[in-house]
């Protein structure tokens, strides 16, 4: 029957229902932290798709970029070149010695000759004339209906010619009441006399047509092409436009136009009125004599970004893709995690009902086990009378026996206690000899019996430790219980010393030592396995529960050792009142 002191052995179940787990706020901690990945690996897999869309997109805007660059600059090469050379025949013209004497004497078949030839040698020219100081029409070719005596010196030309004294080229206009009504660039040249003076002025008209001929050649991507626009904002030439229906001025308030009138060569997408749909277009400014045009080369933007629109599909898809394997992934570790969280519980529970069995068991195990040691003890001190020696051989071979199995159990039984962490140490000031010699006590008929020597050298009974004496002998008799079984002849010696902070208890040897393998683990719990038959696997859990009493007591264990030498194991526990 167990005693009353006798632990009572507990069982400890899991939570029973799959609700109360689920609200386990420790479960929930698990889930919750297992979102964090999925936000670490999602968020690298949106950065990354919105860089590859950045790098799509810019790798469609330089394509964009280059090929309406190298159509808008082929074509500002053309007009300026074309221009130019029209700007200096008409300076040239206007310049001779002949002109300036034909306009002095305003000789009109000398100047409509020189018109004549002008518009015949040069097709762009569909038009020239000439005006007198006043800017009064006197004479043109080809000749037209009540244009002789137009006054013109209202013209921003002529006021430009006059006032600077140098060539001039006008914005798009449409000659109505002149010649034909379709657009026309006016371009004007001084005439000057010999001393200086202004005589008049020689004007071209050149045809925009001619401009629209190149722009209709020029073939853009998607649908797209070229325009030209003039710096008052007013369609120069078009490949579409009907200029019967009069002078397109609507791109002149656009911001678009105002930043490249100002210079600025750039890249935007706007909505194009004449076309009624969202453009992206090149924006190249051109000098045009002391005015600034605007080239445009233009394409629908759905089209010109309908690649890039199936690529952002694809980069989303494969993204979600991503995302998705992953949220999978990580639900299922989260799982797994959850699972194992609940069988580690369940595992705890089972192994905390072990450990309750196990103390109970060892525990009411000790009793027996201690009554039949004291029985042996009385029989072998005589108390029962005198016995043969062959009683008393198989009394003593008993006492061993029980001896062993008492410390097993014992040690079954403070494992158990370490483990549930209810283990103490009562400190006090203890005599380390008193140590000493309660933890040979039980060996002295096993040393006997194996023909072996058991001495404590330098019995200081000065030296005096804070322990609980109790478990620091337990813990030495350990070592000398292994010292028995592993030494198969010589001395143990227990030796006694001090520095100052500890007291240290030696226990030597000259067994067989042991091999650097078994001194990695010799202390740990699971670190020596085996049984009494194979000395050099005996160490069982004895040094563990050894190593676990000192350092309680604010000491340790260490050994030396050396194969076919023997062992030395030394216990230091702090001095009393330090």
């Amino acid at each position: 029957m167990p005693d009353a002191s006798s632990p009572t052995p507990q069982t400890q179940t899991a939570s029973g229902s799959l609700g109360e787990t689920t609200r386990d706020p420790g479960i929930l901690w698990t889930r919750l932290k297992w979102s964090l990945p999925f936000a670490a690996a999602f968020l690298p897999i949106v950065l990354l798709g919105v860089y590859a869309y950045q790098v799509a997109a810019h790798s469609v805007n330089d394509l964009i970029e280059a090929e309406h660059r190298t159509a808008t600059t082929n074509l500002a090469d053309l007009i300026t070149q074309d221009m130019q050379r029209s700007v200096q025949l008409a300076r040239a013209i206007a310049s001779v010695p002949l002109t300036v004497q034909a306009a002095e004497d305003r000789n009109i078949y000398t100047i409509s000759a020189r018109l004549k030839a002008v518009v015949v040698a040069y097709p762009n020219i569909d038009h020239a004339y000439a005006v007198d100081q006043r800017g009064l029409l006197w004479a043109e070719f080809p000749t037209s209906s009540g244009a002789y005596g137009m006054d013109l010196s209202g013209e921003a030309w002529f006021s430009s010619v006059e006032q600077m004294g140098t060539p001039y080229v006008e914005g798009v206009q449409l000659r109505t009441n002149v010649y034909r009504e379709e657009p026309v660039v006016t371009i004007a040249a001084p005439i000057p006399s010999m001393t200086g003076a202004f005589l008049g002025a020689m004007v071209f008209e050149y045809h925009a047509d001619q401009i629209t001929k190149w722009l209709q050649n020029v073939k853009i991507a998607h649908g797209g092409h070229l325009f030209v626009v003039d710096h008052t904002g007013t369609l120069v030439a078009h490949p579409t436009y009907d200029f019967t229906k009069g002078l397109y001025r609507e791109y002149g308030s656009l911001p678009q136009f105002q930043t490249a009138l100002a210079g600025q060569l750039h890249i935007a997408e706007f909505d194009d009125s004449l076309r009624s749909q969202r453009m992206i277009a090149t924006f190249l400014p051109v000098a045009i004599g002391h005015n600034r045009w605007v080239i445009v080369a233009e394409q629908p933007a759905d089209l010109a970004f309908a690649g890039l629109k199936t690529v952002r599909r694809n980069i989303t898809a494969a993204s979600a893709s991503l995302s998705l394997v992953t949220l999978m992934l990580i639900i299922a570790l989260a799982h797994m995690s959850v699972k194992n969280i609940r069988l580690n519980r369940d595992l705890q529970s089972k192994n905390a009902t072990l450990r309750d069995i196990t103390s109970f068991v060892s525990h009411q195990l000790r009793a027996p086990v201690t009554a039949m040691r004291w029985s042996m003890e009385s029989l072998l001190d005589g108390d029962a009378g005198d016995m043969s020696e062959g009683v008393r051989k198989e009394i003593e071979g008993l006492y061993t026996v029980v001896i062993q199995n008492a410390a097993l159990i014992n040690d079954i039984l403070n494992v158990s206690r370490l483990d549930r962490g209810v283990i103490e140490v009562n400190l006090a000031p203890t005599h380390l000899l008193e140590v000493a010699e309660r933890a040979i006590r039980d060996y002295r008929v096993p040393v006997e019996k194996a023909g072996l020597k058991l001495t404590i050298e330098n019995p200081d009974a000065t030296i005096t430790v804070s322990a609980d004496g109790e478990k620091l002998a337990e813990a030495v008799s350990n070592a000398v219980s292994n010292a028995i079984k592993h030494t198969a002849q010589g001395v143990i010696t227990l030796t006694l010393r001090r520095d100052e902070e500890f007291g240290y208890i030696d226990v030597t040897d000259t067994g067989e030592g042991m091999t650097p393998d078994i001194l990695a683990h010799l202390f740990d719990r699971t670190g020596i396995k085996g049984n009494n038959s194979d000395s050099s696997q005996s160490a069982g859990l004895g040094l563990f529960i050894a190593r676990q009493f000192t350092r309680l007591m604010g000491g340790d264990v260490t050994v030396a050792a050396e194969v076919g030498k023997g062992s030395t194991f030394t216990y230091s526990v702090p001095l009393a009142g330090k």
